[in-house]
């Protein structure tokens, strides 16, 4: 087996109008690990990061850690004189007494904003509040931790996002603060998400495929894109992965799921292709396609692929609800 380091350095994100469900990294054949002490986050903090992630919903252990990033570099003591935010998740006031948690309840019931883990608790359970745990509003929740959830309801969306691209002029720094808040929050969780080491049970074209797939973390979706216009739909994203192994796969899922020998849940390998449909017993009804990374150790399985419209590419749990069935296109 080989092993791949998989690098997505910020910077070659730019532009990109990121959601980041990147969570946790591959580490070998069978299973996902957790986030690395060498990505920069505090050793000391990547348990409680790993824990709080899932505790109130489906979290991305990547994005939890990019916001306690971005708010504050992990700094505990920081405090924002302009607003009073405090803490690393720079709480205001109100809304720690709102969603404060006990992350460490067998210590006893005392909540304490000075107890990193009680923090770090509490800043999932308010992003889960937010709507973090799904891909449709997982921007959205970002977007409500900065600017709040009534400027985000009050804008319809992330305020100010149309006016505020990558590179837009210092003078509207001020009015697109939230705009680039997410976008920095994105970047940082896709690069914590992918600088993972992945062990590759096919050589050289799985590690092919998997580092072009990481690469796309945070690309926005789009309906019948093929990645031609930087964007990519789910079979279009599938598509030019495989590509990069020499595997040229048809353009639809539909047509993917005939195209490579099908393969039982229980025998899903890294790379496998997973499929799903509105009728199970139809392959004709086939809508969606995503690509297996493995199983963790709490028996969690992982994939990645481009969601739907308003999502972008991102690693996220395996859901089994209409799922069809599995190809692998590298059988030979």
């Amino acid at each position: 087996m080989r092993k791949l380091a998989l690098v997505v350095v910020a910077l070659g994100l730019a532009g990109v109008l990121l959601l980041g469900g990147a969570v946790a990294a591959v580490s070998d054949a069978s299973g996902v690990a957790g986030l690395r002490p060498g990505s920069g986050i505090p050793a000391e903090l990547l348990p409680s990061i790993e824990g709080a992630a899932g505790a109130y919903c489906d979290l991305p252990p990547a994005l939890l850690a990019a916001v306690l990033k971005v708010e504050s570099d992990f700094d505990n003591s920081a405090v924002n004189p302009r607003s009073g935010a405090f803490t690393m998740a720079q709480f205001l006031p109100g809304t720690w007494k709102e969603w404060k948690v006990n992350g460490n309840p067998d210590r006893g019931p005392t909540i304490d904003p000075a107890d990193v883990v009680d923090v770090i608790f509490s800043a999932a359970n308010y992003l889960c509040g937010l709507g973090v745990g799904t891909p449709d509003t997982q921007r959205l929740a970002v977007a409500a931790y900065n600017a709040g959830p009534r400027a985000v309801e009050e804008a319809g969306g992330i305020p100010h996002e149309a006016d505020c691209p990558e590179g837009h002029p210092p003078s509207l720094s001020r009015r697109c603060e939230t705009a680039d808040y997410v976008r920095k929050v994105f970047a940082q969780a896709a690069a914590y998400a992918a600088d993972t080491t992945l062990e590759l049970p096919a050589g050289d074209l799985l590690a092919r495929v998997i580092s072009f797939a990481y690469s796309k973390i945070g690309t926005p979706y789009q309906w019948g894109g093929d990645g031609s216009n930087g964007y990519y739909d789910c079979s279009g994203f599938t598509m030019r992965a495989y590509q990069q192994a020499g595997v040229q796969l048809p353009r639809t899922s539909r047509q993917q799921y005939l195209a490579s020998p099908h393969v039982a849940q229980e025998d899903l390998q890294p790379g496998d292709l997973l499929f799903w449909a509105y009728n199970t017993s139809d392959p004709a009804t086939i809508h969606h396609v995503a690509i297996y990374l493995g199983r963790d150790t709490a028996g969690v399985d992982w994939m990645i692929d481009a969601p739907h419209t308003g999502a972008t590419i991102q690693v996220r749990r395996v859901y089994w609800t209409g799922h069809i069935g599995a190809s692998r296109p590298l059988s030979s």
